[in-house]
């Protein structure tokens, strides 16, 4: 990892935040949960004191409410057997020994059951049973008893079993008395009354576990029924509870309390250990969470790091589940896909894969499994759909059990080194096929410039054998050798052309306008199967260009697409713009890598042709090269030369059965195309008269000298030759201002041209050099710069080319002696 930023200094500032906020915490915390459970505890305990007094209370009420229903269905059973002989009166018992019979069956088997007596209608007591005990109440006037004497009435008027309030009885003792009304045949037969002493009852009822844990009473209201042992101080105790139940038509309360030693057993300490241990938890439960914090802080300092290493990390991080899903990536790794880390969770990680490259991800994913880590170089997809070259540090995941859980990969950018590498090759390329040109283009210079030394002799010497011919035949036959040697030029000049030193001439050129002119005169020569289609930008800057080059470019893209259809229908378009090239764009133009950056004029020419394969495309610039059965000449190889030559450039685009596209960009000109750039043999030539001066022709071949001394001598024009520059050099310090010009050959051994230019001008200041070369004006102009030349000759010339250009040097009106007319 690579990083410029103090990453210990960060960290120890982030992990000393992370500790001074976590400091207070670490303290409060455990505070709090120990607060917290205190009074949790406090609350428990309190209601566990409650629980308790609630269940003695609970306890106290139902055995009440036993009590109660004890005591009801007792008394009130004895009440209901008792009042069951009334509906035995008249049938069964019809005297006193019958009543006394069935009576003692009563008495006999209800305990707490003292009398059952007979009452006659006038409320007498007439039959007692059992006799012994009552005979004191055996004839009784009980209407004349204050208590009894109104409760019997009520009973006659209701014909309903009346119950007495707690009494005296005439047997001793408190007791209750049941009067039951008796009807017979519709009438009043009397009542029965029974007669039951409480204290037995109640002691026989209750005599089942409730007088050993409880102190109890009963009563009617405020008058006391019946008390237990103990129950004096009753309503001292703690559970106090009072439950109601019925006796008869009366309403009685018993009221229970329970004993000491109830209450005691209630009163456990359960709840003191409970509040201890309690304490005890929550002093263990705050330790607990202090522990748990500091080792929180721990842990938080820890991710803090490890989130700080990788969020600063220029790696990306990339984790992936088994299933190839994207389970984390670091921000460097979704910028660097140009996603967000949102954006990029969960999903699979081929969605990331270029399509090429996605069998073999599926092969590494696979290697993963098998658990081999390694690294390697790999090709992703951005979201843009461009390649991001990385180089995968990868090593597969497993969890405790060992079991394969996903991988996890370290990623490095690589794509600027692996933009870099291809730079490099595509420049070695270009370099490679520059120089390639470049030896082809000084061999083919070389060969043009030899070419033009032969033919200059050839051409030379055909114009004086047509002077001197007399026959018709042998004129003829010079005439084809003269036509073939210049035609033989003109193939020089391609070469010079493809060479990058051909005769330009330089002027400002309106493309759109030469463009429709060459159209013209090429929609003639084309197949009449292709359709040409222009779409021309109406304002266009000029360029400063050779039109006749430029015308040259036209004439045989337009040709070579005409080709390219064959004889199948098709589309030819012709297209012109301008537009601003970078040196990106201008350094993946073919052989043209350093162009500047600026506007360019653009001619394109696309066809519907059966276009071209990446291995043609490679070779349609090679001179010669060709897709026809026969070769016609240089072809593309000569556009190449003259765009170069123009400092431009060209764009292919091909593909087999989708035609071709060639695109010519030329650096748009800044002159106006009123003023154009006038060429010097353009310009009118003033004769001068050549008789009696004397020229010196310094050329290494002696065809060369031999053929200007037989062109001008007879003219009377003297004729001094010299094999070389230091020949030349020597006839001039001897021969002074007699010599009026010299004829300078380019290329000689020992000494060139341009030394024996300067030596000359040394040896004399004044004198006229006129320049012969084979190469171009302008790939001469340009090593003659600045020099003062008088002229240019071109090679293969004629007599009328030397003669013009002698003129125009001598002429004294033209330019002083050692000036530099233009040459371009």
């Amino acid at each position: 990892m690579t990083a410029n930023l103090p990453v210990r200094p960060v960290l120890q500032g982030l992990e000393c935040a992370v500790r001074r906020k976590s400091t207070w915490k670490n303290i409060a915390i455990p505070a709090a949960v120990f607060a917290i459970a205190v009074s949790i505890i406090f609350v428990f305990w309190h209601l566990s004191e409650r629980h308790e007094e609630a269940t003695l209370d609970l306890k106290t009420s139902l055995t009440a409410q036993q009590v109660a229903i004890r005591l009801e269905d007792y008394i009130s059973v004895r009440l209901h057997v008792a009042a069951s002989l009334r509906f035995q009166w008249g049938k069964n018992i019809t005297s006193y020994e019958s009543y006394q019979e069935h009576a003692s069956n009563v008495v006999n088997t209800l305990g707490g059951l003292l009398a059952l007596n007979w009452v006659d209608p006038g409320g007498v007591i007439r039959w007692v049973v059992p006799e012994a005990p009552n005979l004191p109440a055996k004839n009784q006037d009980l209407t004349l008893n204050p208590i009894a004497g109104p409760i019997l009435r009520r009973a006659k008027e209701t014909g309903e079993m009346r119950v007495s309030p707690p009494l005296n009885l005439y047997q001793g003792g408190l007791g209750v008395v049941a009067y039951i009304p008796i009807e017979s045949n519709g009438n009043n037969a009397g009542f029965l009354n029974a007669v039951f002493r409480l204290a037995p009852m109640i002691e026989h009822c209750l005599a089942r576990g409730v007088e050993e844990n409880f102190s109890f009473l009963v009563s009617e209201k405020d008058e006391l029924i019946y008390a237990s042992a103990g129950a004096e101080e009753l309503a001292e105790r703690p559970g106090l509870v009072t439950e109601d139940f019925r006796v008869g038509d009366r309403t009685w309360t018993v009221t229970l309390a329970p004993k000491p030693h109830v209450v005691a057993s209630a009163q456990t300490r359960a709840d003191e250990y409970t509040l201890a241990l309690g304490l005890v938890l929550a002093l263990a439960g705050a330790l607990l969470s202090w522990r748990v914090l500091v080792n929180r802080t721990k842990l938080k300092e820890s991710e803090a790091r490890y989130r700080r290493i990788i969020e600063t990390a220029r790696e990306g991080i990339w984790t992936i589940d088994a299933d190839a899903n994207t389970s984390f990536v670091n921000d460097r790794m979704a910028e660097m896909l140009g996603y967000t880390v949102t954006d990029m969770m969960g999903r699979p990680f081929l969605d990331f894969v270029n399509e090429e490259v996605r069998v073999e991800a599926v092969s590494n994913l696979e290697r993963r499994r098998a658990g081999i880590a390694e690294a390697y170089e790999f090709r992703l997809s951005r979201k843009d759909g461009t390649d991001l070259w990385t180089i995968m540090s990868t090593n597969p995941l497993y969890d405790k059990a060992g079991h394969y859980i996903g991988s996890l990969a370290m990623v490095s950018d690589i794509s600027q080194r692996k933009r870099v590498e291809q730079e490099r090759r595509d420049m070695e390329a270009q370099l490679r096929h520059t120089q390639k040109l470049e030896s082809m283009g000084v061999l083919a210079g070389g060969i043009a410039h030899d070419f033009n030394n032969l033919l200059t002799g050839i051409i030379g010497n055909a114009g004086l054998a047509l002077e001197d011919a007399g026959d018709a035949s042998v004129r003829e036959s010079i005439s084809e050798i003269d036509t073939a040697a210049r035609r033989a030029s003109g193939l020089c000049q391609q070469l010079l052309a493809y060479s990058g030193r051909g005769k330009f001439v330089v002027e400002s050129v309106d493309l759109n306008s030469l463009v429709k002119e060459m159209g013209e005169l090429i929609g003639v020569s084309t197949s009449k199967k292709a359709a040409i289609e222009y779409d021309l930008d109406d304002d266009l800057p000029c360029i400063d260009a050779d039109p006749n080059q430029i015308g040259q470019i036209i004439m045989n893209l337009i040709t070579n697409a005409s080709e390219a259809l064959g004889d199948e229908r098709g589309v030819i378009v012709v297209r012109s713009g301008a537009i601003d090239c970078d040196a990106n764009r201008l350094r993946e133009t073919y052989f043209s890598p350093d162009l500047p950056a600026g506007e360019y004029v653009f001619l394109e020419v696309s066809d519907t042709g059966s276009g071209m394969d990446e291995e043609t495309i490679e070779k349609i610039f090679d001179p010669f090269f060709t897709t026809k059965f026969v070769g016609r000449g240089l072809g593309l190889a000569a556009v190449l030369g003259i765009i170069r030559g123009h400092n431009g450039a060209i764009e292919v685009d091909s593909e087999l059965a989708r035609g071709t596209t060639i695109r010519v960009l030329l650096p748009a000109g800044g002159k106006q195309k009123d003023e154009p750039t006038k060429p010097m043999h353009q310009e009118p030539v003033k004769e001068v008269a050549l008789s009696g001066r004397t020229i010196l022709v310094v050329d290494d071949e002696e065809y060369v000298r031999t053929l200007v001394r037989r062109m001008f001598e007879p003219t009377g024009v003297r004729v001094l030759t010299a094999d070389n520059g230091q020949r030349a050099i020597e006839l001039v310090r001897e021969r002074g201002t007699d010599i009026d010009c010299v004829v300078l050959d380019v290329t000689m051994p020992d000494m060139d041209g341009l030394e024996t230019f300067r030596k000359l001008r040394r040896a004399r200041s004044n004198i006229r050099v006129i320049i012969a070369s084979g190469y171009s004006q302008q790939d001469v102009a340009q090593r003659f710069e600045g020099e003062g030349v008088s002229g240019f000759l071109s090679k293969p010339f004629r007599r009328e080319d030397l003669t013009s250009v002698l003129s125009r040097a001598l002429d004294p009106t033209s330019h002083p002696a050692g000036s530099n007319p233009q040459s371009r």
